[in-house]
């Protein structure tokens, strides 16, 4: 199986990361080797790396980190937060949705961005904008992806 992309928005609702997976598609020949469910093994892995991102960005929405400290805040946002993400897959493109939900709530994707008179809120450009954190998360991705065939290749040595 081929996974080229790995979409992290759905039906452009909800904030994008752009995922660089280099050497995953040699992860997923290994899964396959391995006689392993590649698409229940990726859905896994991705949907845990699709809760720390909602994790971090829900403490991203602390008042210290938000324009005027919070002091417009409704709470309403902070509801929007995508905190257990589901993966959908088209073929061998999977996409699963991270940040806000733009349906619950706009003001996100602002907070992320920030405006001509506002600050962006910088734990959220933190993640959503800086490349440092997007470099960790890819690398969480393979590391589960490899642990989970270390595991399975070591559990059929035995057997």
């Amino acid at each position: 199986m081929n996974i080229h992309g790995l979409k992290w928005n759905k039906g452009g609702k909800l904030k994008r990361i752009k995922l660089e997976l280099e050497g995953f598609d040699d992860l997923i020949k290994k899964l396959d080797e391995a006689d392993a469910d590649v698409k229940g093994v990726v859905t896994e892995v991705l949907e845990n790396a699709g809760e720390d991102v909602g994790v971090r960005t829900r403490e991203a929405m602390a008042k210290e980190y938000l324009p005027a400290r919070g002091k417009y805040s409704t709470g309403e946002t902070i509801k929007a937060v995508v905190e257990k993400p589901k993966c959908e897959w088209n073929g061998s493109i999977v996409e699963i949705g991270l940040g806000f939900d733009k349906i619950k709530s706009e003001v996100g994707d602002l907070l992320i961005t920030g405006t001509p008179r506002m600050e962006p809120d910088r734990e959220l450009e933190k993640i959503f904008v800086d490349k440092v954190y997007k470099k960790d998360l890819n690398r969480q991705i393979r590391n589960d992806v490899r642990s989970f065939i270390n595991e399975k290749m070591n559990g059929k040595k035995r057997g």
